[in-house]
C-alpha cells in the first residue's frame, strides 16, 4: 500500500491536563512520542506516504515534524482551521487522499498484521475495520460481526448485546465515500460508518496481537509499563527446495512458489 492516514487532531479530554494544550499522540512512551511508534510500524509495513490530520495542539505536531526525516517515507501535515471531528478531518483532506488508503487513530494500535483487513474488501464493500477482543467494550466502538460483515456498529459508552468485539481504530477505506459529504464537523464512528453499515458496505476482521491505546490514564500507564513493540518473531528458512520449488536464485516475491 502507498498511503496511511493518521488522525492526530483529537483533544484527549479524558487525560485532563496532560493533553490540555498537547496532542495525545505526542505523549511519550518508552522514550519517544506514541505517534513515532506508529510511524515506525507504518514504515516497516512498506508505506510510502503518511498524512497527519492535525487539529488540537497542531503547533506541537508542526514543530516536531518540521525537521523530522524518514528515509523511505514522506510525511505531510494537513491542519484543520477549526475542530472538524474524525469524519470532518477526512473530508477536509479529501484532495490529498488516495483512492484507497489505510486510516489509523493516532492514540491506538494493534501490534499485529492489520494490513490483512484489506483482503476483506470486495467490489461492493467500501470500509474494512480491524477488530480486537476486549473485556470491557464500552470505551470503544462495539461491533456485531457475522461472517466478515459488520451488521451493527455502536458508538462508545453503550451497553452491548454483542460479543466483546471492538473497533481497534484501524480502517481500510475507499475515498469515494467522502465525495458528496459536506465539509463540516462530522464523526466517522458515529455518523459515517453506521450509515455504510446500513448499506451493507462494511466488513471486518479480527486481527490477533496486542491491542493498546492511550486514551485514559490507566491505559496510558499500561502502555508505559508494556514494551509492546519489542516482542517480534520471525521465521528464517533456506530456499533449497524443501518448502519451495527450487528454480535457482529467488529475489522477487512473485518468483517464490510453495510446494
Amino acid at each position: 500500500m502507498r498511503q496511511c492516514v493518521i488522525l492526530v487532531g483529537g483533544k484527549g479530554t479524558r487525560l485532563g491536563s496532560l493533553t490540555e494544550n498537547f496532542p495525545k499522540p505526542m505523549l511519550e512512551i518508552h522514550g519517544k512520542p506514541f505517534l513515532i511508534h506508529l510511524i515506525d510500524i507504518i514504515e516497516r509495513f512498506g508505506f510510502e506516504e503518511i498524512l497527519l490530520l492535525s487539529g488540537h495542539g497542531n503547533k506541537v505536531i508542526n514543530d516536531f515534524f518540521n525537521n523530522f526525516k524518514k528515509n523511505n517515507i514522506s510525511i505531510k501535515i494537513i491542519t484543520e482551521n477549526q475542530a472538524m471531528g474524525t469524519g470532518g478531518a477526512l473530508i477536509n483532506a479529501y484532495k490529498y487522499l488516495d483512492n484507497e488508503f489505510f486510516l489509523l487513530n493516532g492514540d491506538s494500535i494493534i501490534d499485529g498484521n492489520w494490513l490483512s483487513i484489506k483482503d476483506e474488501l470486495s467490489n461492493n464493500k467500501n470500509i474494512s475495520i480491524a477488530l480486537a477482543k476486549e473485556k470491557d467494550p464500552s470505551r470503544y466502538g462495539n461491533v456485531n460481526l457475522i461472517g466478515n460483515e459488520i451488521k451493527k456498529f455502536e458508538e462508545k459508552n453503550k451497553l452491548s448485546e454483542f460479543e466483546n468485539l471492538i473497533s481497534a481504530g484501524i480502517y481500510f477505506i475507499r475515498k469515494k465515500i467522502f465525495k458528496k459529504l459536506e465539509n463540516k464537523k462530522t464523526s466517522l464512528e458515529e455518523e459515517i460508518i453506521p450509515l455504510h453499515v446500513k448499506n451493507n458496505e462494511v466488513v471486518g476482521r479480527i486481527v490477533p496481537g496486542y491491542f493498546i491505546d492511550i486514551g485514559i490514564p490507566s491505559s496510558l500507564d499500561d502502555a508505559k509499563r508494556n514494551n509492546w513493540n519489542s516482542n517480534k518473531k520471525a521465521v528464517i528458512f533456506d530456499r533449497d527446495g524443501t518448502l519451495n520449488e527450487d528454480k535457482g536464485y529467488t529475489y522477487k516475491t512473485n518468483d517464490l512458489v510453495w510446494k
